[in-house]
């Protein structure tokens, strides 16, 4: 087995089924909604996703190793999901219409990213009008081997590039310390 399919494993193992389904309820996922799990990672939210929106709806499960793509796709061919496509991808230019997007998911994405704006302007025309850019990540002083501070944003600092890349604010979450939760509407 791949060590970063073990890995993903053991961060998946850490996310409790509660929080789960508190972040579900947080983004107003609703049955029949399109979203995108942008940096799946172990696939914990692609499938929590898949399995809210049932049969009707569609999950984009975006990552950039393809490895990590097929554990998730095996994981949800186990649980009978066949509404979710697997998007191998580096950019933010992917084989999605335009404007057909209820969500983009995002969790502990933003901070791997060198031109943040850059990125979540370009996801802005995936979204439909009134859509939500859901972004949840560690914030400043969260200490995370491998980064510097720098890596990092705060909530305002969010809410300022969303603002700059043409998204307006709309809600954000008190999480655990150190995390960040902001939601964003085209």
């Amino acid at each position: 087995m791949d060590f970063s399919i073990k890995k993903l494993k053991e961060i998946g193992s850490k996310i409790s089924d509660k929080e789960v389904k508190s972040v579900l309820e947080r983004i107003e996922i609703k049955p029949g909604q399109t979203v995108m799990d942008l940096g799946a990672g172990a696939g914990i939210y692609t499938l929590a996703i898949a399995d809210a929106i049932g049969k009707d709806g569609h999950v984009y499960s975006v990552d950039t190793r393809k490895e990590i793509l097929a554990y998730i796709e095996s994981q949800a061919t186990d649980k009978g999901f066949n509404n979710i496509t697997y998007i191998e991808a580096e950019s933010p230019i992917y084989d999605i219409n335009q404007s057909s997007l209820d969500i983009i998911f995002t969790r502990n994405v933003l901070h791997h990213l060198p031109a943040a704006i850059d990125y979540i302007t370009r996801l802005n025309d995936y979204l439909k009008d009134e859509g939500l850019l859901v972004l949840i990540d560690h914030s400043k002083g969260a200490n995370i081997p491998g980064h510097s501070d720098d890596d990092f944003y705060t909530v305002d600092l969010v809410k300022e590039l969303g603002i700059n890349a043409g998204y307006s604010f709309y809600k954000t979450f008190d999480v655990k310390k150190n995390k960040l939760f902001v939601i964003l509407k085209k």
